[in-house]
């Protein structure tokens, strides 16, 4: 779990306190804690973390959708929401950002576990896939005309999903 770093971004100081005690008994590190989605963003970009998790009603400018949003469009940081709300329009609203997972408070530790863990196995899937993507782009700049065509059936998947 090395380099796996954590961004906390929940406005409730004793429960963001809480889940980062349980994050790093996982193994994970928590590299910061934000209270509003602002503070978020601008800790993100200092940090670089691989994983939000992230309230999604937040006191401040941002809601926790809005701000999982800007961290997935502009810096490729995925969020996995923990909330209490769990009503029909908060879920809805919440599939915007493409979480990666949704945990509802109070949080069991089991259900952590599994959403971090398939949270960062999904992200490492899809850097690498980015990674391949970028490496065929490449190839194709330089061998136009060829003749050669390889086929990668992820590769049609990764950009299926990224048309959407």
């Amino acid at each position: 779990m090395v380099g796996e770093n954590v961004l906390i971004c929940d406005d409730e100081r004793l429960f963001a306190l809480d889940l980062e005690k349980r994050v790093e008994s996982l193994g994970y590190n928590v590299c910061a804690i934000a209270a509003n989605g602002e503070d978020a963003v601008e800790l993100a970009r200092k940090v670089g973390p691989q994983l939000a998790l992230m309230d999604i009603r937040l006191n401040g400018g941002l809601t926790g959708i809005e701000t999982a949003q800007i961290l997935h469009d502009e810096l490729k940081i995925p969020s996995i929401f923990v909330s209490a709300y769990s009503d029909k329009e908060t879920l809805r609203q919440a599939l915007q950002p493409q979480p990666l997972g949704f945990l509802v408070k109070p949080v069991v530790d089991r259900d952590l576990k599994i959403a971090m863990e398939v949270g960062f196995s999904s992200q490492q899937a899809h850097q690498n896939l980015e990674q391949e993507v970028r490496r065929y782009r490449e190839f194709f700049s330089q061998s136009s005309g060829s003749g050669y065509v390889p086929f990668h059936a992820d590769i049609n998947t990764y950009l299926a999903h990224e048309a959407r």
